[in-house]
């Protein structure tokens, strides 16, 4: 597209804009807006609306934050939300030094108009992705790209102990390119690769050099959360692993390990319990710590359902979250905010993680680039009411409990 052209298909978005202020505001009249979250989600689908409906082109330049707040009547945080969603999803591309454009999709290659999401088990029964606590999210973000792109998502499990190799090629004869999450074993990897479909894995135990990949930074989501409870003056701290053999959670212990190493304190393997990642598995692990370490003044779980099994643990020893025991969790999963005391937690970008997965596979369906890429997401702490100050020695309070019981 000419300079020319992008700046009158800029003026005419601004004059359609303008015309849309009086229609927004008579909304607004009837339909009060209510809470951040909506004020963005309202923005992103007027920009996806303007770019599908050809009022922003393919090459134009967006306007600046200021403008943009002018034209939305939003704050800029709003605006800043909303466009980086629908960078991460494709539609805009942020030019370091020259501001965001609409991004031309150039053709895709596909020819199914489907991609899969394919969520690796071992050995448990298949289950609907809506009873999942963590992958709803990011299957909406990845959903919501692929509808950007006019493309729909197929969802998909795998036995990895046992996996049917024929009913992946079926699969692959309906799709154009997979998103893998939580594999695990290199046997499945190469024949996801034997495919010959784009691919990406997203959060994986593996580290293959020629595969995209998208994960969290759970090393370092740790090490910043256990600052965290060091800061109010926890040094008696345990620790809930998941599986073994995840590297997630083996990286989530790694940053547990070396935030309390640099803070002096001595780390072994009395501090640390657990075996799995259900919330009987938080449940077990928690009783054994405070068996354990009788002084532990806070604990920090390798996810949000390990931690509210824990929860229910500290309570049946007549212990109260977040006065007696500070909990930690890991994942922001919906329920944390609604537990009580609502979990303080390492917080997971979970729908940016399927936004970024789909933008890779398309990335490779347009043949935008002939390398692999990894992707690393930062957390964020979101502190709530189940941690507090260590403001009592763990072992007094024991004694208080055991004085109680001796006198009833």
């Amino acid at each position: 597209m000419h300079a020319t052209e992008c700046t009158d298909a800029f003026k005419d978005f601004l004059r359609w804009s303008r015309n849309m202020d009086v229609i927004e505001e008579a909304r607004s009249a009837v339909h009060p807006r209510s809470g951040t979250r909506v004020m963005y989600e309202q923005v992103k689908e007027r920009i996806l609306e303007d770019v599908r409906a050809g009022r922003l082109l393919p090459g134009v330049k967006l306007p600046s934050e200021r403008q943009l707040c002018q034209v939305y009547s939003v704050s800029r945080v709003t605006i800043r939300r909303a466009i980086r969603d629908l960078v991460s999803a494709g539609v805009l591309e942020s030019v370091s030094g020259k501001g965001t454009y609409v991004r031309d999709p150039g053709p895709a290659r596909g020819k199914t108009g489907c991609i899969a999401f394919v969520r690796c088990t071992r050995g448990s029964k298949p289950s609907s992705i809506t009873s999942d606590v963590f992958y709803p999210a990011i299957l909406a973000g990845l959903e919501e790209s692929a509808a950007i792109q006019g493309y729909h998502c197929v969802v998909h499990t795998v036995d990895e102990t046992h996996p049917d190799v024929d009913r992946l090629h079926r699969l692959a004869e309906r799709v154009d390119g997979i998103a893998c999450a939580e594999l695990r074993k290199p046997e499945l990897l190469e024949e996801l690769k034997r495919l010959g479909l784009p691919l990406v894995l997203v959060s994986p135990s593996l580290s293959p050099p020629d595969v995209d990949v998208v994960e969290i930074d759970n090393a370092g989501g740790a090490d910043q959360g256990v600052r965290w409870l060091l800061q109010l003056g926890h040094r008696r701290i345990g620790f809930i692993r998941g599986s073994p053999g995840s590297r997630p959670g083996n990286e989530r212990e790694s940053g547990f390990r070396r935030a309390l190493q640099q803070a002096g304190i001595p780390v072994d393997d009395t501090m640390i319990a657990g075996s799995g990642w259900r919330y009987e598995d938080g449940y077990s692990a928690m009783l054994e710590l405070l068996k354990k370490l009788p002084r532990l003044t806070a604990v920090f779980a390798a996810s949000d359902l390990l931690a509210l099994g824990a929860y229910q643990a500290i309570r049946e020893s007549g212990l109260e979250v977040g006065q007696d025991v500070s909990v930690l969790g890991f994942d922001n999963i919906d329920i944390a905010a609604q537990s009580v005391p609502p979990l303080t937690t390492v917080s997971v970008r979970r729908r940016e993680i399927g936004q970024m997965a789909a933008r890779l596979l398309f990335e490779a369906l347009r043949g935008d680039r002939d390398y692999p890429v990894r992707v690393v997401l930062p957390t964020v702490l979101v502190e709530r009411a189940s941690t507090a100050t260590a403001a009592r020695d763990f072992a007094s309070v024991r004694l208080d409990l055991d004085r109680a019981r001796s006198a009833r």
